[in-house]
C-alpha cells in the first residue's frame, strides 16, 4: 500500500475569539491530525518526509511529535 499525506489548512478561534489558521497533516480522509503547528512550510515539510519514508500510519503521531521536539528544542 502506498500512503500519501497531505498538509491541510484549518481556519482555528483561538483565545479571545481570534482568528488564526493552523496546518495539520492527513491521510486520506479517515485520519487527520490537526493543529499540528502554524507554520505551513514546517507541515509540508512533514507530509513530504511521511510520504518519502512512506511512514505507517500506526507511528505517526509519534513521529510528528519527534519532528516538533526536534525542530524546537
Amino acid at each position: 500500500m502506498i500512503y500519501s499525506y497531505n498538509c491541510v489548512k484549518q481556519k482555528k478561534l483561538g483565545e479571545n475569539s481570534e482568528e488564526y489558521y493552523a496546518y495539520g497533516i492527513s491521510l486520506g480522509e479517515d485520519i487527520l491530525v490537526g493543529d499540528v503547528t502554524c507554520d505551513e512550510s514546517f507541515a509540508k515539510e512533514i507530509a513530504e518526509k511521511l510520504n518519502a519514508f512512506q511512514a505507517s500510519p500506526v507511528h505517526i503521531f509519534e513521529i510528528i511529535e519527534n519532528m516538533i521536539i526536534q525542530k524546537y528544542s
